[in-house]
């Protein structure tokens, strides 16, 4: 069993990722989210003792609606949330599925930002994080690749402006979803975040072979 503290939980976090997730060239394959989030439950429990609650109950703040986190872990005595995003595309002689909905992926993946902002600034003490991880992990180059110019709105962009490119950051700001306007949604993010997207290998195809991760840490 691996030592693991409160600090360090963000390294192991990441070193579990590359070695269960983004190298999937042999068995085993996860073909979907709920899978990616049982495996990653059962690898924290068994190198580091750490017992996750799946999809922990948590009440929103402003408007009292009830919310659900991915993960939950207690360490050191400090709750640790994690919100998972697992995306992929078809990957030919392989079962792997193409989801698509990049637009509302990245949407979604900003809404998990939010959310855990929230939840560290949560008067409720029952309910209050002391660290966050939002994790995207997909073979699906568009995700990380720049927004095709097609797909901006007129004025300000609409799914421009939620790019998760390398470099380009997640800007502090109050992003609107103009493609989603008839639940007219918007995301609120208080801080700024770095984009760093990771993987195995320098060789980034497009072809789904290639599987990276992103974690924003709050």
């Amino acid at each position: 069993m691996g030592t693991r503290t409160f600090e360090n939980v963000g390294k192991q976090l990441e070193a579990i990722i590359e070695e269960e997730f983004l190298s999937q060239s042999k068995e085993p394959h996860y073909y979907n989210e709920a899978q990616v989030q049982h495996k990653l439950g059962i690898e924290l429990y068994k190198r580091f003792g750490i017992e996750p609650t799946l999809e922990w109950y948590v009440k929103n703040d402003e408007s009292g609606a009830k919310e659900y986190i991915d993960m939950m872990l207690k360490i050191d005595g400090k709750r640790v949330a994690i919100e998972l995003k697992y995306k992929t595309r078809k990957i030919d002689g392989k079962d792997y599925i193409t989801q698509g909905g990049q637009s509302d992926g990245k949407f979604h993946f900003f809404k998990d930002i939010e959310r855990l902002e929230r939840l560290k600034k949560s008067k409720d003490i029952d309910f209050r994080i002391d660290k966050g991880f939002a994790i995207f992990i997909t073979n699906d180059h568009l995700y990380w690749n720049e927004a095709r110019s097609n797909s901006k709105a007129k004025g300000k962009n609409s799914v421009a402006d939620f790019d998760l490119c390398d470099k380009k950051g997640i800007k502090k700001d109050t992003y609107n979803a103009k493609w989603r306007k008839s639940k007219n949604e918007t995301v609120t993010i208080s801080r700024s975040y770095p984009v760093e997207w990771f993987s195995p290998s320098d060789e980034v195809k497009k072809d789904g072979t290639t599987f990276r991760c992103l974690i924003i840490t709050l």
